[in-house]
């Protein structure tokens, strides 16, 4: 065996670990911007690390290293509580202490309605089933 095998091996697994993760998006909850079928990159490192940061982490003791909170507007992919398989994509409307409500199809934070422009028909190749992404 070459004995560059092991040691590259370990490295490509402690960046796929620690550093990006690929995912294949698996519904249309964020078309235009992301479609069925696309892949991304997710970076691990953006808003530090957790026990959950792990594979198997809800095992492993409560730690958290490098944190960083969220901002509006940023795309998060997080896994569903009690299952780990299952991951959502979203992007960040309110952060904390913010109040977020839906009324009349209109969402508000803090009371402030959001701005929207209408562009034009979706003309996507969204079919509306699934929903959130799979790792890979």
């Amino acid at each position: 065996m070459d004995p560059l095998c092991l040691p590259t091996l370990v490295l490509a697994i402690i960046f796929r670990i620690a550093v990006i993760q690929p995912f294949s998006v698996q519904a249309s909850s964020m078309a235009p911007t992301l479609e069925p079928g696309e892949y991304l990159l997710a970076s691990k490192y953006s808003y530090g690390y957790s026990q959950f940061s792990l594979p198997m982490g809800a095992n492993l003791p409560a730690f958290q290293v490098l944190k960083a909170s969220a901002e509006r507007g940023d795309v998060i992919l997080f896994a569903v509580p009690g299952d780990p398989t299952t991951v959502y994509i979203k992007r960040v409307a309110g952060i904390a202490g913010d109040r977020v409500q839906i009324r009349d199809g209109i969402t508000y934070i803090n009371d402030v309605a959001l701005q929207r422009t209408l562009i034009g028909p979706y003309k996507g190749k969204s079919d509306f089933r699934g929903i959130g992404c799979q790792g890979i």
